[in-house]
């Protein structure tokens, strides 16, 4: 991985951010990935981690004033980016899954863009030729990095706060406070415990998860005001925007040129 010196435009005068978004995807909650072509998208944020190794020329990851040529990458959730490739494959990682948990004991920094260890990305690149299930494309994740080291363990009542926060998708939700109970701990002192928990805030989290359903409906067959609503988004424009902001692309540009793997 090395900084580079040209500029976005003469990348995309090279034609690697010309083309549609086209390909397969896979998502359920906690893991999910894109295989195919990129196309054109704006510096974004997503509340998943990001693992991309390239399928032909190497790609560009631009974070603020870096710009970072590799063929295999780590994205943090969070971490605003802007990625500028051809055809490639993208896994994204819930930052509360057993798996992220995985994948993140294998990295010196699981807080930073960096280069994937060359094990890693060669494990990813035997994905690309799977016609698995993406059920069994997670649990293949999960035994390769369980394999190679032990996971650490989390606390016991993170799992039962994911399960409540999950189950109300789409619903009135509890109130902080309400969470906080749950477990005995005070109101602030649960937004705390929650980030150090999960890397990321409670109110992200949800609109993480809102996203993620509402995503999972369309690709299903339903429209995008009837999966924003039943997700808990406000109108198809908040959820527009919404998907805008997470994934640098409006789902009016990505969404009609993919396959679903289920």
């Amino acid at each position: 991985m090395r900084k580079q010196t040209r500029s976005i435009s003469n990348l995309n005068s090279q034609g690697l951010n010309s083309q549609i978004w086209a390909g397969e995807v896979g998502i359920e909650i906690g893991f999910a990935f894109f295989i195919g072509q990129s196309g054109e998208n704006r510096s974004h944020a997503h509340w998943a981690h990001q693992c991309i190794v390239r399928l032909d020329q190497p790609f560009t990851i631009i974070s603020g004033e870096t710009q970072l040529q590799a063929n295999a990458i780590f994205v943090p959730a969070g971490i605003e980016h802007r990625l500028i490739a051809t055809r490639h494959l993208s896994l994204f990682f819930d930052p509360t899954s057993t798996l992220a948990n995985a994948l993140c004991e294998h990295l010196k920094d699981a807080q930073s863009i960096q280069a994937l260890p060359p094990r890693i990305a060669d494990f990813f690149q035997t994905l690309l030729h799977s016609e698995s299930s993406i059920q069994n494309l997670y649990q293949n994740c999960l035994g390769f990095f369980k394999h190679h080291r032990v996971i650490k363990k989390r606390d016991p009542r993170l799992p039962l706060i994911l399960q409540t926060i999950r189950q109300e998708v789409g619903t009135s939700y509890s109130k902080r406070k309400e969470l906080a109970q749950q477990i005995a701990l005070s109101d602030s002192r649960f937004s705390h415990w929650f980030r150090e928990q999960t890397g990321m805030p409670l109110r992200s989290y949800r609109k993480w998860l809102r996203l993620i359903v509402a995503l999972e409906m369309i690709l299903n067959g339903s429209s995008a005001i009837n999966a924003a609503h039943a997700a808990g988004f406000s109108d198809q424009a908040h959820f527009s925007r919404s998907f805008l902001a997470m994934f640098g692309v409006s789902p009016q540009s990505l969404l009609p040129h993919l396959q679903r793997r289920t």
